[in-house]
């Protein structure tokens, strides 16, 4: 999977990514990167970049990112 194919999950448009944030994964207390998604709606959405097999979760500071 790719992430220039993946659809929003809020509204279906085609999303890119935007980048990567590097932050501290509460269940194995590691710092890892997170994979910024972003569609033409501005919606923001993120994964673990270590976990691709992973659900998108909305970014719960999407301001931070637009």
């Amino acid at each position: 999977m790719t992430d220039d194919v993946l659809a929003c999950p809020e509204c279906g448009r085609l999303m890119k990514s935007g980048g990567f944030v590097l932050v501290k994964r509460e269940d194995d207390d590691r710092r890892t990167c997170r994979i910024l998604l972003r569609c033409t709606g501005r919606h923001v959405w993120w994964r673990w970049a270590d976990r691709p097999e992973g659900l998108l979760e909305a970014c719960p500071v999407p301001e931070l990112f637009r």
